[in-house]
């Protein structure tokens, strides 16, 4: 069994405690922590915390919570139960890996851990029954209930870190780069990492944007429009269909001409 301030139900307990009141000083979260250890490790009785948690905190629910998980050490998996899920996965009605955890099969877990520790998911995934696989059971503690596991917003100084150990290890060792971060779950990181890549991607996209090109559009068919006329234009030149137009001198000496002609003609 495992024992001490470090041990994984000491600190869910610590983390039951925090969840209850957020604005609670560490003064007053160390006495209930140490209250709480002693009821976990058998020292002092449920009364004897309850009348603790009432004059300090004003709630019980934290170490209600916690008495929960101690009495599932004794309590075994119903087999009803165990017996149904197993014809679910028989049968393929349902995959083990998407039944979401219930209550129950958290309490069971987290007793789980703190009879066998962290090292032993096979006998941590027998206690809890349900069907429940080595690797289920390591994944929900790991990346589910693990109270050091940080469950805010990224912080920039956070996200360089990731960037760097991705550089280092590569994108597909996030195990490893959980470990370096230390409050990051592998799920997490890759997760956050990706997400990053998307908007990099997505700034990109928008840089693009902003350059326009403009591609003629028209509903009508090709074969309506004729072929461009191929000319070879000289500046001050313009050419009609009967050739260049006249100068200017051209110009006046027809229309003096055309002038004499009326002339005559009337």
């Amino acid at each position: 069994m495992s024992s001490g301030a470090n041990c994984p139900l000491n600190l869910v307990a610590r983390e039951y405690i925090r969840e209850m009141n957020v604005d609670i000083s560490e003064e007053l979260q160390e006495k209930l922590s140490v209250v709480m250890d002693q009821f976990i490790s058998n020292i002092v009785t449920f009364d004897f915390a309850k009348k603790i948690f009432e004059n300090y905190l004003g709630n019980i629910s934290p170490l209600q919570k916690i008495a929960a998980i101690l009495t599932q050490c004794n309590i075994p998996p119903s087999s009803s139960e165990a017996r149904f899920h197993q014809a679910q996965a028989l049968s393929g009605m349902t995959q083990k890996k998407m039944r979401q955890w219930t209550e129950v099969e958290d309490q069971r877990l987290l007793s789980g851990i703190h009879k066998f520790g962290t090292d032993n998911w096979a006998l941590v995934a027998a206690h809890l029954g349900n069907t429940r696989s080595r690797a289920q059971c390591s994944q929900r503690w790991f990346r589910g209930l693990d109270p050091r596991i940080l469950k805010a917003t990224w912080t920039n100084e956070e996200e360089e870190c990731l960037l760097d150990l991705v550089k280092q290890y590569g994108d597909h060792r996030w195990t490893k780069i959980a470990n370096s971060m230390g409050n990051r779950s592998d799920a997490q990181c890759r997760y956050h990492y990706y997400q990053i890549l998307k908007e990099k991607q997505g700034i990109k996209l928008r840089k693009r944007s902003k350059v326009l090109i403009i591609h003629p559009v028209s509903s009508a068919p090709p074969s309506s429009f004729p072929e461009p006329i191929q000319t070879n234009f000289q500046p001050n030149t313009l050419v009609t269909k009967s050739g260049p137009l006249p100068s200017i001198d051209e110009l006046m000496a027809s229309i003096a001409r055309s002038s004499t002609i009326e002339k005559i003609l009337s």
